[in-house]
C-alpha cells in the first residue's frame, strides 16, 4: 500500500512540475561612466538616461538654461556597465540576454566580447550569451556603450552626402529656441532633436528593462489580437510571436483563459513552430451574447475582459524532460469593438470618418505628446490589443486610398482625408475655420500660469517679473515668436501686447483667455458641419506639456489646467448647445448635437432658451425659447436673426445672450454664451462688485487622511465676464488641484465653486488671500 502511494505521489508531481515557468531576472543596478571614466556614478535602478543620471551633479535638464548648457552630455559617448551571476547553466538551455528599449545607438559587450549593436530606439534587442556566461560565483561583466547621437547622427549624414545621397533638408531646420540637426539620421524619437513646443535634448541611457532569460526552447514575447464580428460570433484573431535561437523547429501548446468570455479554456496542442518565422495563429470563436461591447467616451461603457495566454515549448512531441523550464504567459485586457475608417465617395470628395460598431463617430479630443522629454521619465504604457490597422502614409493626408509610394502635393484638400489647421487669422471668426472632413491638428499657444514659471524658477535666488520675463523669452521655441498670441489677444481683448513683459500675470490672464476663446470657435465650426459626415473629427494640438514654456497644452508640466482645459469639458460634451454668428446673414445658427448611441430610434424633445443680458443687470431684459427634436447621434440647426434678440435701442456693444439647454423636464444640460461684439468693444460694463468667501474643514477636529477640499462662494451684484480663479498659497500652489470650473461667466448673483487637492496628508486651511480672481470687466471700466 505504501508502494502504491509513493508512485502515485511521483506521477502526481511529474504532472504537475512537468512545466517550469521560464526565469526572467532583470539587471536593475549599474554604474554609469564617460569614455574616458573621469566621471563615474551609480545607477541604483532601470529605467535610467544619462540626463537623469547626471541630475544631481549638474542640474536637472529642465532647469532655466540648462537645456543649452548641458547639451555637451549629448556630444559624449557613455557607458553603463553592471555585473551579474549566472542562475542556470545546462547543455539543454537557452539564455538570452534581452535589451527592451537603448536609446539609441549602442554597441553591447559580455565579457569582454561584443555581441552586437542597437541602433534603433523603438525595437527590442536579444542575443544569445549561454556560450559566454561563467559559471558561479564568478561574476559576469555586461557594458553597453551609448554613442553620442549627436555625432552619430551627423557621421551618418557626412556619410550620405559623401555619397551624393539627398535624404532631407539640405540645411537643418532652425527655430528660435535651437534644434539639433539630422534627426532623419536617427530611429530615436524625433523630439530628443528639439521643437517648437520642446527642448533640444537628446536623450541616450537605458529606457525600457534588461533581462537575462532562462529557458529551453522559445520565450513568448507578445500577443496580438484583432477583433472581428459577424452575425452569430466575436471572433478573436490572435499571433502569439515567440523568441528562440533554437536550430530546428519545435512544438509548442497554447491555453487560452477567459472565464467571462468561454466556459472551457481554449487549447492548441502540438502546434508545429518555424523558427523562420516563430509565429502561431489562431482564431477563438465567442458568441455575441457573451460580450458587452467597448464604446467610445460618451457612447458607451468601456467594457476590457482579461485573457490570460500561455504558452508552453518543446524540442519534439514527446515533450520535453521534467522542471524543464518551458512556459511563459502574457495576460491581456481586451475590448470588443469594431472599427473602421469610411472613405466612401460623396458630391465633395470622399469621407473621412470612423464607424465603431456600425455607428459613425465624431473624433473629438486632444493630441497627446510624450510625459517627458526624457524617455526614462514617461510612463510606459503598452496598448491593450491591436487592430491591425493600414498605415496611413502622412498626416495631413488624401486618406488610404490615395496613398502610395508617391506623397500628395496637396495633402491639405478640404475635400479628402485629413487636415492640419494653423492660421495667424481672426481664430474668434468662425469664417476662419475650414469645412474639411476630418482636421487632426488645430490649436492656439498660451502660457502657464505665473506661479508655475515661479516653481520652474524655484532654485533661483530671483523670481521676479523680470526673470520670469527672460526665461519666457528663453522658452519661446516658434519661430515666429510672440506674433501669433499678440496678434489673437490684439483681435478681441483690452490688452496693448507689445510691452507684455511690464504685466506679465495679465499677458498670462489674456493668452489664456485667446486660447480658449479661440478654440471654442474652432470646436463649435467643427461640430456643427457633422451632418451628411461633412467634417467628422476635431483634435486639438496638444494636451500635455513637456517643460514650462508658451506652447499651444490645455495642461501645463506640473499638471496645472489652463483655462482651456476647465472649457473643454462643456466644448466636448456628447449634448452641446452651439451659437455661431453668420456674418453675411447677420444670423445666429443655434446648433443643437448629440454625439451618443442609442440601440432604439431615440427622438428626446429639448428647448433652447435664450437670454438677452445688458452689462449693467442680473436680470435677462429678453428670453425667447425654441423646441428641438433630436435623436441619437444627430443634430438640428436653427437660424434666428441677431436683430431678434436685441433689446430695444441698445446696441449690440450693450449687451450679451446666455443660451441654455434643457431637457424635456426643464432640467439644464448645456449653456453657452455669445458676445455679439469683440471684447474690446463692450460698452457699460460695470464692477462686477466681487466677493470671495472661501469654506473648508476644521482642521481642529479633521483626522487623516484629510478632506482638502473648499467651497468658493462669489458674489456678484453686475454681470462677470470670464472669472479667473487662480490659487496663490505660497506652499500649496505646487500641490496638484482643480477647480469644477473656471473662466465662467456669471451671470447669478451667488455660485459655488469646490477647489479640491489630491493630496490627504497635511489638513489644509485657505483663506481669500489665498486665491486671486480677475475678470475682463477690470480691464474694461
Amino acid at each position: 500500500m505504501v508502494g502504491i502511494l509513493t508512485v502515485f505521489v511521483f506521477i502526481l508531481l511529474i504532472h504537475n512540475n512537468f512545466a517550469k515557468t521560464i526565469l526572467v531576472e532583470e539587471l536593475t543596478k549599474w554604474t554609469l561612466r564617460n569614455k574616458t571614466s573621469s566621471l563615474r556614478i551609480d545607477v541604483p535602478r532601470l529605467p535610467s538616461g544619462v540626463y537623469t543620471a547626471l541630475k544631481d551633479t549638474y542640474g536637472d535638464i529642465l532647469d532655466p538654461g540648462n537645456d543649452v548648457s548641458l547639451r555637451w552630455i549629448a556630444n559624449q559617448s557613455w557607458i553603463y556597465s553592471t555585473s551579474f551571476n549566472s542562475a542556470e547553466l545546462g547543455l539543454d538551455s537557452h539564455i538570452n540576454l534581452t535589451l527592451h528599449g537603448i536609446d539609441t545607438v549602442s554597441k553591447v559587450h559580455l565579457n569582454g566580447a561584443l555581441l552586437g549593436q542597437t541602433d534603433n530606439m523603438f525595437v527590442r534587442y536579444s542575443f544569445a550569451i549561454g556560450h559566454l556566461l561563467l559559471p558561479s560565483p564568478s561574476q559576469n561583466i555586461l557594458e553597453i556603450e551609448i554613442l553620442s547621437p549627436l555625432q552619430e547622427a551627423s557621421r551618418r549624414a557626412r556619410e550620405l552626402e559623401d555619397l551624393g545621397v539627398v535624404t532631407g533638408p539640405i540645411s537643418c531646420p532652425r527655430a528660435r529656441g535651437d534644434v539639433e540637426c539630422h534627426r532623419n539620421h536617427l530611429r530615436k524619437m524625433q523630439m530628443s532633436f528639439g521643437g517648437e513646443w520642446n527642448p533640444a535634448a537628446l536623450s541616450l541611457g537605458i529606457w525600457k528593462p534588461v533581462v537575462v532569460e532562462y529557458y529551453v526552447v522559445a520565450v513568448f514575447r507578445d500577443v496580438d489580437v484583432a477583433i472581428k464580428r459577424n452575425d452569430s460570433h466575436w471572433t478573436m484573431d490572435c499571433r502569439a510571436f515567440l523568441s528562440t535561437h533554437a536550430s530546428e523547429n519545435f512544438y509548442a501548446q497554447l491555453v487560452v483563459n477567459a472565464n467571462e468570455l468561454l466556459d472551457d479554456r481554449y487549447v492548441l496542442n502540438q502546434q508545429l513552430v518555424s523558427i523562420d518565422s516563430p509565429v502561431i495563429e489562431f482564431k477563438i470563436h465567442i458568441p455575441k451574447d457573451r460580450v458587452i461591447l467597448w464604446w467610445p467616451n460618451g457612447y458607451g461603457k468601456q467594457k476590457l475582459y482579461p485573457v490570460l495566454f500561455s504558452v508552453k515549448c518543446y524540442t519534439s512531441e514527446d515533450r520535453h524532460t521534467l522542471s524543464s523550464r518551458t512556459e511563459s504567459q502574457k495576460l491581456l485586457k481586451i475590448g470588443f469593438r469594431t472599427i473602421e475608417l469610411v472613405e466612401d465617395t460623396d458630391h465633395i470628395g470622399r469621407t473621412f470618418f470612423f464607424r465603431v460598431n456600425g455607428h459613425p463617430i465624431f473624433m473629438k479630443g486632444a493630441n497627446y505628446v510624450p510625459a517627458h522629454t526624457l524617455p526614462e521619465l514617461s510612463a510606459d504604457a503598452d496598448a491593450d490589443f491591436s487592430p491591425r490597422p493600414e498605415p496611413m502614409v502622412s498626416t495631413p493626408s488624401l486618406g488610404v486610398p490615395e496613398s502610395g509610394k508617391n506623397l500628395s502635393n496637396n495633402p491639405q484638400s478640404l475635400n479628402y482625408g485629413d487636415v492640419h489647421f494653423w492660421d495667424d487669422k481672426d481664430g474668434f471668426s468662425p469664417e476662419t475655420y475650414p469645412h474639411a472632413r476630418f482636421v487632426s491638428e488645430f490649436g492656439y499657444s498660451s502660457l502657464p500660469m505665473k506661479s508655475t514659471w515661479q516653481r520652474a524658477l524655484a532654485d533661483s535666488a530671483d523670481d521676479s517679473d523680470l526673470e520670469i520675463a527672460r526665461l519666457i523669452r528663453s522658452r519661446q521655441h516658434d519661430p515666429k515668436g510672440f506674433i501669433p498670441i499678440l496678434q489673437l489677444i490684439a483681435h478681441q481683448l483690452p490688452f496693448v501686447p507689445q510691452n507684455w513683459d511690464e504685466d506679465i500675470e495679465k499677458f498670462i490672464y489674456f493668452s489664456q483667455v485667446a486660447q480658449a476663446m479661440a478654440t471654442k470657435t474652432a470646436l463649435e465650426v467643427f461640430r456643427s458641419l457633422r451632418t451628411g459626415n461633412h467634417t467628422m473629427g476635431a483634435l486639438m494640438w496638444q494636451l500635455n506639456d513637456v517643460w514650462v514654456a508658451p506652447t499651444w497644452s490645455c495642461i501645463d508640466f506640473y499638471g496645472n489646467p489652463k483655462l482651456l482645459y476647465y472649457w473643454t469639458k462643456e466644448l466636448l460634451a456628447p449634448t452641446s448647445v452651439i451659437a455661431l454668428y453668420d456674418n453675411n446673414s447677420n444670423n445666429l445658427n443655434i446648433t443643437l448635437t448629440r454625439e451618443d448611441f442609442s440601440e432604439h430610434r431615440d427622438s428626446q424633445l429639448y428647448y433652447v432658451l435664450v437670454n438677452t443680458y445688458l452689462w449693467t443687470d442680473l436680470i435677462p431684459k429678453k428670453t425667447i425659447a425654441r423646441a428641438f427634436g433630436l435623436g441619437s447621434n444627430n443634430l438640428e440647426m436653427r437660424q434666428i436673426p441677431l436683430e431678434y434678440l436685441l433689446y430695444e435701442n441698445h446696441l449690440k456693444e450693450e449687451l450679451f445672450l446666455e443660451i441654455i439647454l434643457e431637457d424635456e423636464y426643464g432640467n439644464s444640460v448645456a449653456r453657452n454664451f455669445f458676445y455679439p461684439v469683440p471684447l474690446n468693444k463692450i460698452i457699460g460694463i460695470k464692477d462686477p462688485e466681487l466677493t470671495l468667501e472661501v469654506e473648508g474643514q476644521d482642521c481642529k477636529a479633521a483626522t487623516s487622511p484629510y478632506a482638502n477640499s473648499f467651497s468658493l462662494r462669489i458674489t456678484v451684484r453686475y454681470p462677470a465676464l470670464l472669472v479667473y480663479l487662480e490659487l496663490v498659497h505660497p506652499y500649496y500652489v505646487k500641490e496638484r488641484h482643480r477647480f469644477s470650473t473656471n473662466g465662467f461667466t456669471q451671470t447669478q448673483p451667488k455660485k459655488t465653486i469646490h477647489l479640491v487637492f489630491e493630496s490627504d496628508t497635511v489638513c489644509m486651511t485657505l483663506t481669500t488671500d489665498h486665491i486671486k480672481v480677475q475678470t475682463i470687466n477690470q480691464y474694461l471700466i
